[in-house]
């Protein structure tokens, strides 16, 4: 995307982290811990439906002019790709790997896909500057609310320290093998699979997630807690 279109929409999400982080300071206790996780994280399947959405949309191809400019590699092994037309990334990823060896187009991969690829980029910019908002002012800050009220006096502090341990674990799992699923399953499709994944977690949530506002610690502790 170019180093300052990068630094730009690097600056716009942190900005739009800082505005929805403080809405969900002001709406927490006026609309309640439930309907800001259960919005949010609808909010989140659209968005990551919406990016793959875009890359679903997003077509591939070399022009003669655009390998021309490739000066830290032998170029002439894209030649015979130029002006074929792809549609999804995968294919058009395999085929480079094939020309020009992994090692070469691992580490020229973002200049020839952005001189390769169409694509509704406000679309997909739109899906993930809308998964920023919806995780800012619901699972960022009002899951750690409600984990912080939800458990028994007796065993917060561990089941926080647990619940931490779990949510850096997981966060480390998901950056390890999204690289693996972008070269494997495709942008589309590994969007999709997440946007699933944040459904499923709103219907569970939907189903099992109590409200919290208004009560206090000892009287949440005796709703929940089962002898």
């Amino acid at each position: 995307m170019g180093t300052n279109a990068a630094f730009e929409s690097g600056v716009l999400m942190s900005l739009i982290t800082v505005v929805f982080t403080f809405i969900a300071i002001f709406l927490i206790d006026r609309v309640g811990r439930r309907p800001l996780l259960l919005f949010g994280i609808a909010g989140i399947a659209i968005s990551l439906s919406i990016c793959g959405y875009g890359f679903q949309q997003a077509t591939y191809e070399l022009s003669s002019e655009e390998v021309a400019q490739f000066k830290d590699f032998d170029a002439t092994a894209l030649n015979p790709y130029v002006g074929k037309q792809y549609t999804d990334d995968l294919t058009f990823k395999n085929d480079m790997k094939e020309a020009l060896g992994s090692q070469t187009y691992g580490k020229n991969e973002g200049d020839i896909l952005e001189a390769a690829t169409t694509m509704n980029a406000t679309l997909v910019l739109v899906g993930i500057l809308g998964f920023i908002a919806c995780f800012a002012f619901s699972l960022g800050p009002v899951m750690w609310v409600m984990l912080s009220e939800m458990y028994p006096n007796k065993y917060r502090g561990l089941a926080i320290g647990v619940i931490g341990f779990v949510n850096s674990f997981a966060s480390w799992v998901i950056q390890q093998i999204f690289p693996w699923e972008l070269s494997n399953l495709g942008n589309a499709m590994s969007f999709y699979i997440f946007g699933m994944i944040a459904a499923v977690g709103f219907f569970a949530l939907l189903k099992i997630l109590p409200e919290t506002k208004g009560k206090s610690l000892e009287q949440i502790e005796q709703e929940l807690v089962r002898d």
